[in-house]
């Protein structure tokens, strides 16, 4: 027995049922409750407190005002609810995913309809029903119309002409199916028939649903069937209107029940998070004309009832389960597992006995927060749910459009789609008309519903569930543009999967992962990261020392004092080895290098792995304090420098220091060492800035780097004819790679002098002369050598083969650049963490894609694993951002000395037991097996209270004409009064005002939504960087000592000037307006929008849009738009505010 007969048969019973938060009411008559009875509805308590709540705002009938019949004024304006107004508000064209209605498309074929006799019977009904003829006016305010024409259902005829009357009904659904109405003009719908082969006729029905909610086109399809089959038949009238239902509503406001659920929500403002963050294939503001598609399913009524038994035994309704099941979808597919949804809900108060007989938009909407970053099974995940839903539905008298007027107001009033994922549950609709379901009753009695679709404006996803002949049935409708190629089908066939197991596998109730990756998606994820390889067990030292062997002498260190042969590097190192030996070192011990960038590095670096220790390089540069508490914090008793630097240096007590320089040393025998390391020893320890401002020591093992470096020299085939620019400090680890990498390959190191490290025109003198051919930096560095070899007008012959760029962002066109000059260079982006031995991860450059963001970062090297997991160590989907984890064999040991932060950073994976490091990064794998690096985690603000990555608006800003390049910082002590700056540089050299900031500014408002465009725009000479040449956040300018634009005047002078500032002042309650003052930043919103625009009209006889509010929402952008559609250009006398009418005060629509 379904839902809806039980409760006829209570009904008939005279059996009443209240809900009472999670208790269920039930009163009877004595002897009416029998034990089978009371068995029953116990079993189906769920789902009756379900129902219950969601026709219920859980008032007293005491508390509820009562509608007072107007029939005098039936025909006056009236306001729009609130759920009419935000969707009027979003059809506009300047709003993000507008252009659109509210709209429903229902096709319906039946053999031998009679069209004519249709006609007939519907204008029966828009006589009936007055929200058939509604029309909205430019002043925000709707009105039913006494009279209109009579309606004419269009009629088609093709009788044999199949093809044609097919092609026909396609155009026609087409044209029909995303049909945005003028609201200011009758009627909201149309309504054409196609009659065809063997009499049969489809009916094309276009609905406006502005004018009647979902319950409304129930009732509509089920008079104009009954009225269809009998023409006499005479329908009770109708004594109240819905004009006059809205108007006894308001009175709710009064109420103690409305205050105390205004309350409820504002005191959770703060803590409401946005809609999942799914992944998107393009910007909102990108989609012009959006267009719904649809995906269906049903469960089966044998699957169906068994799950609602199922679920009753948890105590869960079945509206609860199935959003249960959906946010179990959406959080692995949203970047966040913390988010919220847009609940529709069917609100009919009973302020009347006739309020469901009427046609109108009842709808209301609350938002349900969804917390899924908390470790429990499905079961306690859905009855927190559950609860919360409750918890909403009890205060749902404050609904969801005020409360997200609320936030926008806390937003800078910026109208965005900011809960755009719908659930709309129509379960337990039914009862309302006798127990027929759904789809039957929508448009089924006149025939089969071949085709529908539903759109709204701003909404993504809006899931719709219902029982269609004790089957659950349910429709995803969707913008797919919008999302990436397979994403949606994915999640579909995910959803649907769940709740095919939710009934079959008693588990999944009990699993904390109730979903994994689409089978397609998991194989790809075991094949990317198969990196297996066996590599010789070698010491970094060793692959040196071979090669010195193998080539004596060869060239393998230039700098401007030295050209060093491999014979000459291995002697001193040796010599060097043996003097540290005298000092006691051994496996593990730590010994500094303190030296400018030159071939005493490299013989520092060799001579302390020969001599089975580990080295640490400290810039002499630091500062004292600085270095001291390196060599403290390493345990460093010995420091190899240069004499000139022991002198002019200040050092601990207990450091002892051994001079690369020092004559005794050459006295030393220079014989290998005997070999006491095994490779999981440390090679050396670097030093990376900690985010609490103290370093943190990265110990690093031989087989780690060993096994990066051969990869790279396998990789790239690296070999004894290969030069290499050595431009990275020590203290970087891409040195690494430049000393053991390249002489591990027989090839050379050439250093610039340690003043040269950014001068460029050095770098391109040294690479002609020195014939370099491999290039190894961070892509600012690559960037200023590119821009020196297009200053001169390129190169000629150049051998510059291989260019490794890693560190930071590669600015997209930074690859073209660099093949116009060297045009057979093979370019590479490299990617990891000093943590894990240099680099993890590659992605060979050949042509940058005119849709990407950024370069991709790549797929793992060998013998490295390279993961995107969520909060909960699972993997995420393709596109879904998440966590960058790397595993295999480059990881470190750690951090040295500080067991906490390696226990957190390097974790072991509670399924695999695998090792991971985890980088800190975020990143999301692609749909050809890449991984996209979408910036550091840090780099995540949030303003205003949307999550924003930095690094997307610096792409967007970087792809314009004008820029170079750039850097943003969201600038502001407080949560409250972060804005976001952008730092630019011209991409016209030498020339600081290469840009216009009103221009950039455009740029950005059609690509990025309002919340993260910059309200800041600093114009730089270049951007600073660190050492080791990446950006220098940290050195930017002060936001408080830029000099600001806005000029220092800005008081209303002209009559219409402050003519309109006296609106501006009225709407919003505020004083002293200026000319450059936001509407919306101080605090308006759309309703007080249309409000203002109604006020502009009137006072100035014009008639502007809220569209031009919103494209120039201060009074310097208005004033222009006023004066240009003045009818009268004769001034108005400004009216004092207390002459405004009672209507302009009191701010309602």
């Amino acid at each position: 027995m379904s839902l809806n007969e039980f409760i006829n048969d209570l009904a008939k019973l005279g059996v009443q049922l209240q809900a009472d938060g999670d208790q269920l009411r039930v009163r009877a008559k004595q002897g009416v409750l029998t034990a089978d009875l009371k068995k029953q509805i116990g079993e189906r308590k769920q789902e009756l407190l379900g129902l219950l709540q969601a026709r219920s705002n859980t008032l007293m009938d005491s508390e509820l005002p009562q509608i007072v019949a107007d029939p005098k004024n039936r025909f006056n304006p009236f306001p729009l609810t609130d759920i009419q107004h935000a969707y009027w508000v979003g059809r506009s064209d300047v709003m993000a995913l507008g252009n659109i209605g509210v709209h429903a498309y229902i096709e319906i074929e039946q053999e031998g309809l009679d069209v004519n006799r249709l006609s007939d019977v519907f204008n029966i009904l828009l006589a009936r029903h007055d929200m058939l003829r509604m029309v909205i006016h430019a002043d925000g305010e709707q009105q039913v119309l006494e009279s209109v024409p009579e309606y004419h259902i269009q009629l088609t005829e093709y009788n044999e002409d199949e093809a044609a009357a097919e092609a026909h009904m396609e155009q026609t659904r087409k044209t029909m199916s995303h049909r945005v109405f003028d609201t200011q003009q009758w009627p909201l719908f149309d309504i054409r028939a196609t009659a065809y082969k063997q009499g049969r006729v489809r009916l094309h029905i276009s609905l406006d649903i502005l004018m009647a909610d979902l319950w409304s086109l129930f009732r509509l399809f089920s008079e104009w069937k009954s009225l269809y089959e009998q023409a006499d038949k005479k329908l009770p009238d109708l004594t109240v209107s819905f004009r006059d239902y809205i108007l006894a509503e308001r009175a709710l406001e009064q109420t103690p029940f409305y205050q105390s659920a205004r309350s409820y929500w504002l005191n959770r403002l703060d803590t409401i998070a946005p809609g999942p963050e799914l992944p998107l294939a393009k910007q909102l503001t990108s989609i012009n004309k959006p267009e719904f598609t649809r995906r269906h399913y049903e469960l089966n009524k044998e699957a169906w009832g068994k799950l609602r038994k199922i679920a009753a035994g948890y105590e869960i309704t079945p509206s609860g389960l199935l959003l249960s099941a959906f946010a179990e979808v959406l959080t692995l597919w949203s970047k966040n597992p913390k988010f919220t949804l847009n609940l529709t809900l069917f609100n009919r108060l009973p302020l009347h006995s006739q309020v469901n007989e009427l046609v109108g938009d009842f709808t209301t909407t609350i938002l349900l927060a969804i917390d899924s970053a908390e470790e429990n099974n499905f079961e306690k995940r859905a009855k927190r749910i559950q609860k919360q839903l409750y918890a909403d539905l009890d205060n749902r008298v404050f609904n969801g459009v005020r409360v997200l007027r609320e936030l926008s107001q806390r937003q800078s009033g910026q109208p965005n789609a900011a809960m755009p994922v719908v659930f709309s549950s129509a379960l337990g609709l039914d009862s309302v008309d006798g127990g027929s379901s759904v789809d039957t009753r929508l448009g089924g009695q006149l025939g089969d519903v071949v085709y529908t679709i539903t759109q709204t404006p701003q909404v993504w996803l809006d899931h719709q569930v219902f029982e269609h002949d004790g089957a659950l049935s349910f429709n995803w409708d969707v913008i797919e543009e919008l999302f990436p190629q397979g994403l949606l089908d994915d999640m579909f066939n995910s959803y649907c999967d769940l709740l095919e197991r939710l009934v079959s596998e008693s588990e999944t109730w009990a699993a904390k992962d109730t979903l994994s990756l689409p089978k397609a998606q998991q194989q790809q994820r075991e094949s990317y990261n198969q990196t297996a390889t066996q590599y010789d067990r070698k010491l970094l030292n060793q692959l040196v020392m071979q090669r010195a062997a193998q080539s004596p002498n060869a060239e393998a260190v230039v700098d401007n004092n030295r050209r060093m042969s491999y014979q000459a590097l291995a002697s001193e190192s040796n010599q060097l080895a043996r003097q540290l030996q005298t000092l006691g070192v051994s496996a593990n011990t730590l010994i500094a290098i303190v030296l400018e960038k030159g071939w005493e590095q490299v013989v520092a670096t060799l001579g302390i792995l020969n001599a089975g220790a580990a080295y640490v390089p400290i810039d002499p540069e630091l500062p004292e304090a600085r270095r001291e508490y390196l060599l403290k914090h390493g345990d460093i008793s010995v420091v190899v420098t240069r004499s000139d630097l022991m002198e002019s240096l200040a050092w601990p007590a207990n450091i002892t220091c051994v001079c690369i320089d020092d004559k005794q040393l050459a006295t030393l025998s220079d014989e290998v060492l005997e070999c006491t390391q095994k490779d999981n020893d440390l090679a050396y320890i670097i030093y990376t800035s900690g985010s609490t401002g103290v370093p943190k020591g990265v110990a690093v093992e031989h087989k780690a780097a060993v096994n990066t470096i051969l990869d790279i020299n396998e990789r790239y085939q690296v070999n004894s004819n290969d030069r290499v620019l050595a431009v990275s400090s020590l203290s970087f680890d891409l040195s690494v790679y430049d000393i053991f990498g390249v002489l591990a390959a027989g090839g050379t190191i050439v250093f610039p002098g340690h003043d040269q490290d950014k001068d460029s025109a050095c770098w391109g003198q040294l690479i002609a002369s020195e014939n370099i051919t491999l290039w190894n930096s961070v892509p600012a560095l690559f960037q200023l050598l590119v821009e020196y070899f297009y200053g001169i007008g390129g190169v000629e012959n150049s051998t510059l083969r291989l260019a490794m760029l890693s560190g930071d962002w590669i600015p997209l066109d930074l690859p073209a650049r660099a093949k116009n000059i060297w045009p057979e260079l093979d370019l590479n982006s490299l990617g990891g963490a000093t943590e894990a031995a240099i680099w993890s991860i590659s992605y060979p450059i050949h042509k940058v894609n005119e849709n990407w963001q950024s370069i991709p970062y790549g797929k793992p090297l060998t013998n490295q694993k390279f993961y995107v997991l969520d909060n909960n160590l699972q993997d995420c989907p393709e596109w879904v951002t998440g966590q960058l984890f790397i595993g295999g064999a480059g990881l470190a040991r750690g951090y040295w000395k500080d067991e906490e932060k390696t226990q957190a950073s390097f974790i072991i994976h509670p399924v695999s037991g695998e090792r991971l490091y985890r980088t800190g990064d975020l990143g999301r794998f692609l749909a050809d097996g890449n991984i996209e690096f979408l910036g550091r985690e840090d780099l995540q603000v949030k303003v205003n209270g949307y999550r924003i990555e930095l690094g997307e608006i610096e792409n967007v800003i970087n792809t314009h004409s004008n820029i170079k390049d750039c850097v943003v910082i969201a600038s502001g002590e407080k949560q409250s009064n972060k804005k976001l700056i952008a730092y630019m540089v011209s991409a016209n050299a030498g020339i600081v005002d290469g840009f216009d900031e009103k221009e950039i500014e455009q740029y950005l408002k059609e690509q990025l939504p309002s919340y993260m465009v910059p309200r800041q725009y600093v114009r730089l000479n270049e951007i600073p960087l660190t050492s080791n040449g990446k950006v220098d956040r940290n050195n930017l300018p002060e936001p408080t000592k830029i000099k600001q634009s806005k000029p220092s005047d800005t008081k209303p002078t002209t009559l219409n000037e402050k003519q309109l500032a006296a609106l501006f002042e009225n709407v919003l309650h505020v004083e002293d307006i200026n000319l450059q003052d936001n509407f919306f930043e101080l605090g308006g919103d759309s309703l007080l929008a249309t409000k203002l625009v109604a006020l502009i009209n009137k006072k100035f006889k014009v008639e502007l849009h809220l569209r031009d509010l919103f494209n120039a929402p201060n009074i310097s952008e208005l004033v222009p738009k006023i004066n240009v559609s003045q009818s009268v250009a004769t001034a108005v006398a400004l009216k004092p505010v207390s002459e405004l009418t009672e209507y302009e005060e009191e701010g309602e629509l």
